[in-house]
């Protein structure tokens, strides 16, 4: 779906605020499809304030068929239907047959329990089940750069210990000592 007014779209937040259209939503109604709490955010996004989160662009290409190279770039057609080609009409699609081919076997069950919660009608459980997993995401974010910490100060001890280690062997410049020697203090 490519026309000439979809070439002036230069910005993502202009691109994000066609799809808004595109979709009939108001900002508010768009936050929630995506699972933010106000339509703050989508304002800042579409007037360029701030860059949206993966997991938002995400869930528009999930659940609406939005192409994201198009959203990201301008490039492209601006929907895509369940075999990857533009979509004229950009209508919301509850489980594109691309995305369901993508999931691994062993979480099937869980993406599609997720799924049915997300398109469902409650909100409060649909709330919960996204505070709880940005909760997850940050305490594995948090314990992956505790990791890396530990990691990196351990490669700093040993980085450390062979410098120590070698400065305590190295001789005074000019300075030879033979085996048994005493080192002498001063002028004498």
């Amino acid at each position: 779906m490519s026309s000439e007014k979809d070439d002036k779209l230069t910005t993502l937040g202009e691109r994000l605020r066609h799809i808004r259209k595109q979709l009939r939503f108001n900002q508010q109604q768009l936050a929630d499809y995506v699972g933010l709490k106000s339509a703050t955010a989508i304002s800042l996004y579409e007037n360029n304030k701030r860059e949206p989160e993966y997991v938002v662009l995400d869930t528009l290409y999930i659940l609406a068929n939005v192409n994201l190279t198009w959203l990201i770039s301008g490039v492209g057609p601006v929907f895509c239907n369940s075999s990857g080609k533009e979509n004229e009409k950009g209508t919301v699609s509850e489980k594109p047959e691309e995305y369901q081919t993508t999931v691994p076997n062993s979480m099937k069950k869980v993406h599609d329990a997720f799924m049915e919660v997300m398109l469902s009608n409650d909100e409060g459980t649909k709330l919960a089940l996204t505070q709880n997993i940005f909760t997850f995401q940050r305490t594995v974010r948090s314990e992956l750069k505790v990791s890396k910490l530990e990691s990196d100060i351990e490669d700093i001890k040993r980085a450390l210990k062979s410098r120590d280690t070698d400065f305590k062997t190295q001789e005074s410049p000019g300075e030879s000592r033979q085996p048994g020697e005493k080192h002498r203090v001063g002028g004498e």
